[in-house]
């Protein structure tokens, strides 16, 4: 009988495990994409996990960057060890939303089972999971399921330590103490003067949100708040009318995903009227709900505050994306349990076989999904397909086609494709110049980097590709040209500092760049290539013991330039 018990105790720990493995075990293998790219192989701060410091600088998701960096260390740049450690959070956060169901449902063992499962397998938190960069959303849901179990629990320390986890996650976890409190209400009538130190110490986790902030990157500024993005909050809000009307169809038919919509912005107020009224009846039926039935209005108050931060008025640069829907749509899960279980309270047999039927469904729909992610390709011509418009989706697509040499001319034509849509895509310009100068064709890549510079003229990494295709050009007084600008607002960038010192070299005026290699030198003094041709530029300048000082540095740091020393014996 021990057995048994034990078996039933745990036994849905076990299925959720079990089908949550079943839905995601072809995710493994998923590359980088889009964002993954620059926050993890293009991340400098993610190389070493000391100092700690260097580690959580530089983002407004310490906590996220820091998990990076542990992935990193183990595991490099292969993308399984980052896949496993997203899909076991999405399996913790089931596991603990089964946990807190319990205890806001504690005489319904089996809905709050049924909910956990639909929830986990449902294709619409496929996004998160398998885009690496979206582990704040993961973590950040579950440091917020954490919080709650523990204010249900009466566990204060677990609850305030989850929030302040949370808050190193991502900003919306702000709503977290909002969500606490309504749940302690609806569910338990208790009243924040009963637990004051809880509530004290959850609004004390708002005081991190200003450190992380102020230490995210500069680029972060830009890309969300009143008069930070081309958006009127008035034209964001008509908009999002429709898209929560788009995430609701895609809860109950999860047909139609999309990983980059690039939602056009809504400018007339007719075309939304029907989206509007669906979102203003589930408000009105929210508020009502917490009012006559509190238990039930709590989800609807549940969907409308965890989308709030991004789906209300306040302009976010991608008007919608499916990650914002990860933890929003338990709510929309436990309300259809909560109706087929009191529509089918006599047949209840009914309702687990329903629930085995969706739960398949809905997995089948998961698996089916996760190929689309299987190669950046084959992800972006399903973005594509579903977005025809996007310019960032076409350019992505020339990119991921771009990879073969073979087929750089069809990687053209989606660049092409992406500025006949959107002719003040910068990006597009710069990958079409980069796709170009591998075929050697400088001049046509020239001329696309200056219409990249001339549409976003603080974009120092097409100056920089100008600078180069310039040099192989042979154009070395126009190269140094763009590599001083660089060097202007960027002084430590060594590639750039190099370049310059190398095509002052080849226009014949060795001191100025016997002096941009010694810079180079003191920002990196690693630098092997920069030490050989900092000795040649010595020796031909008639500097002997330094040059050859600089060739034995170059020749341990690399055996490459140890094989020249008859070349750079010739320079004297």
């Amino acid at each position: 009988m021990t057995g048994e018990n034990n078996f039933r105790k745990w036994a849905p720990f076990l299925a959720i495990v079990g089908l949550g493995l079943v839905a995601f075990h072809n995710t493994f293998q998923i590359p980088f994409v889009l964002d993954d790219v620059r926050s993890i192989p293009e991340n400098p701060r993610i190389r070493s996990l000391w100092p700690l410091s260097d580690v959580l600088l530089g983002t407004s998701r310490p906590l996220v960057q820091l998990s990076l960096a542990l992935n990193y260390a183990i595991g490099g740049e292969s993308v399984v060890g980052y896949h496993i450690f997203n899909l076991t959070i999405h399996l913790l956060t089931a596991l603990t939303l089964f946990g807190l169901l319990r205890r806001l449902w504690p005489e319904r063992a089996g809905l709050a089972l049924a909910v956990a499962l639909l929830w986990e397998v449902h294709p619409l938190v496929t996004q998160p999971v398998n885009y690496v960069i979206q582990r704040g959303e993961l973590l950040m849901s579950l440091f917020l399921l954490l919080m709650l179990y523990g204010v249900a629990r009466r566990w204060t320390a677990l609850a305030v330590g989850a929030c302040a986890l949370g808050m190193l996650c991502k900003p919306i976890m702000a709503i977290a103490p909002l969500v606490a409190l309504l749940m302690d209400v609806t569910f338990f009538g208790r009243s924040w003067r009963e637990r004051r130190g809880l509530y004290l110490g959850l609004a004390a986790t708002w005081l991190i949100l200003p450190v992380v902030l102020a230490n995210g990157p500069a680029d972060w500024k830009g890309s969300a708040g009143i008069g930070q993005v081309a958006i009127t909050p008035l034209e964001y809000a008509r908009t999002q009318a429709k898209v929560v009307t788009h995430y609701l169809r895609l809860a109950v038919w999860p047909v139609g995903l999309c990983f980059d919509y690039r939602w056009p912005v809504v400018t007339d107020f007719r075309a939304v009227i029907p989206a509007l009224s669906v979102v203003s009846v589930g408000l009105g039926w929210t508020i009502w709900a917490l009012v006559r039935r509190p238990n039930l209005g709590f989800w609807g108050a549940w969907f409308f505050i965890l989308l709030a931060p991004t789906s209300s008025f306040i302009p976010v640069q991608d008007v919608a994306v499916e990650h914002r829907m990860y933890l929003a749509l338990v709510a929309l899960v436990a309300l259809a349990a909560l109706g087929v279980d009191r529509g089918l309270r006599r047949a209840p047999h009914l309702a687990v076989l329903l629930t085995v039927i969706v739960a398949i469904g809905f997995t089948g729909l998961t698996i089916r999904r996760n190929l689309d992610y299987r190669t950046a390709e084959s992800l972006w011509r399903d973005t594509v397909a579903q977005s025809p418009r996007n310019a960032r989706a076409l350019t992505n697509l020339g990119n991921a086609v771009g990879e073969d040499s073979t087929r750089l001319a069809e990687s053209i034509k989606f660049y092409q494709e992406a500025l006949r849509h959107d002719p003040a895509y910068s990006l597009a310009h710069y990958n079409w110049g980069l796709a170009l100068a591998s075929q050697g064709d400088y001049r046509g890549a020239v001329q696309q980097y200056e219409m990249a510079l001339q549409l976003k003229p603080t974009d120092h990494t097409s100056r920089y590709n100008l600078g180069m295709a310039f040099a192989r050009q042979e154009l070395y007084a126009e190269a140094s040209q763009q590599f001083a600008e660089i060097l202007k607002h960027q002084p430590d960038n060594v590639e750039a500092q190099y370049n310059l010192a190398v095509a002052l070299e080849k226009q014949g005026q060795i001191a100025a760049s016997i002096a941009a290699y010694q810079t180079t030198l003191r920002l990196d003094p690693r630098y092997a290539k920069a030490h050989y041709f900092l000795a040649l530029a010595l020796a031909r300048a008639g500097r002997a013991p330094e040059a050859r000082q600089h060739f034995e540095t170059a020749a341990k740091l690399s055996p490459a330039f140890a094989a020249r020393r008859a070349d750079f014996e010739a320079a004297f």
